[in-house]
């Protein structure tokens, strides 16, 4: 609700709260110290919605008997609602995982506001190049920083407000696993557990291969033998295994396997 007053353009002693026509509104009786201004207290629901005002034509008489002409419409819009605010990137959606050495992040409200670049708050990185595109969006770009791990980046509750001043609702946390290190891997020997070396009268050993973290794209092509052949390729994620055979049936044969670099990549490329 609030409080309003109307003049007249001269004195009127019989103008009355019944010659107030406004749409959706409560209103209460006038109140007058003279015969020129008069307050009403109006009241709504807590909708969102626009209203209007005006003082209909012959509902008020000056000392000379002349009736008042229509006013002019007096319009007004209640607004309640909390403002929000949702975070984007261009280069992935929330939870994503890369190596980028910076993202594009885009902030759209709800509506107009004072939306800034103080309103973020943000763990494991920097604000940089903040603008406002136009009323309710704004981009800045976003710098990891304290080595890879989670970069967090949301809009606490009450950071900004509304032409209005109602204040904002807490945003979605948008989340960004940050990955700058390069995937390992490890060959060891199923049975002796070695990693550089053994000796075996066997006519095949299995081989386990451990990445360092999960890859997809690691498959029988990346491994490189000297001296015989794999077989029997399979795993997935981390720990794939294959069969190592020499190449013919001599009494003696080394052999030697390898994984190049670049021959795989972890799920940051």
């Amino acid at each position: 609700s609030f409080d309003l007053v109307i003049t007249a353009s001269e004195f009127v002693n019989d103008f009355s709260v019944s010659g107030v026509d406004v749409e959706s509104v409560d209103k209460s009786a006038f109140t007058s110290s003279n015969g020129t201004v008069f307050t009403t207290t109006l009241s709504y629901a807590d909708m969102d919605t626009s209203h209007y005002l005006m003082i209909d034509a012959n509902v008020a008489t000056d000392i000379a008997g002349l009736q008042n002409i229509v006013s002019e419409n007096f319009m007004w819009t209640y607004d309640g609602t909390s403002p929000t605010v949702t975070i984007t990137a261009a280069e992935g959606t929330s939870g994503f995982i890369s190596n980028d050495e910076m993202i594009t992040l885009t902030f759209i409200t709800s509506e107009t506001s004072n939306f800034g670049e103080s309103s973020i708050e943000i763990i494991g990185g920097n604000i940089d190049s903040f603008i406002s595109v136009d009323t309710t969006t704004y981009e800045a770009t976003f710098l990891p920083s304290g080595g890879d791990g989670l970069k967090t980046i949301n809009v606490s509750i009450g950071a900004f407000s509304d032409t209005a001043s109602n204040t904002n609702n807490e945003s979605v946390v948008f989340e960004w696993n940050f990955d700058s290190t390069s995937p390992t891997i490890s060959i060891v020997e199923s049975v002796s557990g070695s990693t550089d070396f053994i000796s075996s009268d066997d006519s095949n050993i299995t081989l386990v291969f451990t990445a360092s973290e999960y890859t997809n794209d690691f498959n029988i092509s990346d491994i490189i033998v000297v001296g015989g052949d794999v077989s029997s390729f399979e795993g997935d994620g981390t720990v794939f295994t294959c069969v190592l055979t020499p190449d013919c049936c001599e009494e003696i044969v080394e052999m030697s396997v390898v994984v190049n670099s670049g021959a795989f990549s972890d799920a940051a490329t």
